[in-house]
């Protein structure tokens, strides 16, 4: 006997709800409007984990130039120090 090939049919329209989340873990089908607002809550939700991830990293990359910045400094006031005890020691000497 032939196998007729609407014997495992699944509907369009479940396969469609069932790929697009309107339909829950237990079988209810959730609405059009309760689904887009879950959408648009994930979308916010990553949107905003996305921004404070960003603004992590440009907070530490600010950080880490300002200390970058006061070591020069530091080093140069050292440097500058240096040169001013290098010159009293040669005048010392003359």
């Amino acid at each position: 006997m032939p196998v007729s090939k609407r014997k495992h049919f699944i509907p369009r329209i479940v396969i469609h709800n069932h790929l697009f989340s309107q339909v829950t873990r237990r079988g209810e089908v959730v609405s059009e409007n309760t689904y887009r607002l879950n959408m648009a809550r994930k979308e916010h939700k990553k949107h905003v984990r996305d921004l404070l991830a960003q603004a992590i990293v440009h907070k530490t990359l600010d950080m880490e130039r300002s200390r970058q910045v006061d070591i020069r400094h530091k080093l140069e006031e050292i440097a500058k120090v240096e040169l001013v005890r290098r010159v009293r020691v040669s005048r010392q000497n003359l």
